[in-house]
């Protein structure tokens, strides 16, 4: 590997974890009018406090009460009906469930609805160019990750999370990002790199392109010196039919996703992309501990 390209494959990776706390409902332009409107308030404050005579006076009860009022949020009744959120990724995967399960929890505190869609296409851009392009009006919203953000480093997407979208909250942050074999295929991460050195350009990473996982497979082949051969297999879904099948020998996941397939014994954990062990994951080794220097937060 070139020098030039393994920085650049080490700037890529920095941002995609300076963006890693962005696994996030986004809700795409709805809080413009919300955010105008507390300025407007707070400007008429301002106006209100220096357009006197200067003479200092103390301020009445009615003046005090008049000021809270102006700087309180506009009351609204929102959600008034369903809220669409969609998924750009398909069904079954870890971020499918994590949005399942974080609607259902959502609609006993909003008391509507939240219907879960998922609409796939091109690593997430399809789904998330859909939110972007619909009514700013807060009932279609985007349940992703960092994934956004990494689109647009890879040139795959024609908007930018941090100004076409608004992020209304992080209800998720996870540490189990993990390499994944078959069973019976490697029992380690030096299992898979020694198979990768000696025979360059064989072993079948699967990508999705424009994806996360596409930029952890060219990162892995700088850190570990090696040659994949790069298979775009798809969402995550059918990335674990692939593995089951044959047409890849490894790839990165989240522990969600995986986990019924690990404990049915037909996946095997190779190693955790983190600093330290997993308190959930005890026995799985991290990268570091294989001589790999790469960790995800």
């Amino acid at each position: 590997m070139t020098e030039r390209k393994w920085n650049k494959s080490k700037w890529l990776v920095n941002l995609a974890v300076a963006a890693m706390l962005l696994f996030a409902t986004v809700l795409a332009g709805c809080a413009s009018g919300g955010t105008n409107t507390n300025e407007s308030s707070s400007s008429n404050s301002a106006s209100s406090s220096s357009g006197g005579t200067g003479t200092a006076n103390a301020p009445d009860a009615n003046s005090n009460q008049e000021t809270e009022n102006a700087n309180e949020a506009p009351k609204t009744n929102y959600p008034e009906r369903p809220v669409q959120v969609i998924v750009p990724t398909g069904s079954g995967g870890d971020t499918d469930i994590n949005a399942r399960i974080i609607s259902k929890y959502l609609e006993q505190e909003l008391g509507q609805p939240l219907v879960v869609t998922n609409v796939t296409g091109a690593g997430g851009v399809i789904g998330s160019r859909q939110v972007k392009d619909a009514n700013p009006d807060g009932y279609t919203v985007l349940f992703f990750h960092y994934g956004t953000l990494t689109q647009t480093l890879m040139g795959t997407a024609d908007f930018y999370l941090l100004d076409d979208f608004d992020v209304v909250g992080i209800p998720i942050l996870d540490n189990t990002s993990v390499i994944v074999a078959k069973k019976g295929k490697y029992t380690n991460m030096q299992d898979l790199i020694s198979d990768a050195k000696a025979n360059p350009g064989q072993v079948k990473f699967a990508i999705e392109v424009g994806t996360v996982a596409h930029l952890i497979g060219y990162i892995l082949q700088d850190y570990a010196d090696v040659e994949f051969k790069l298979v775009d297999t798809g969402a995550a879904a059918t990335k674990y039919a692939a593995l089951l099948s044959g047409q890849s020998d490894a790839f990165f996941a989240q522990y969600l996703g995986v986990r019924d397939y690990v404990e049915s014994g037909e996946f095997q954990l190779l190693g955790l992309i983190a600093d330290e062990r997993n308190p959930g994951l005890p026995d799985v080794p991290t990268l570091i501990e294989q001589g790999i220097d790469l960790s995800l937060p």
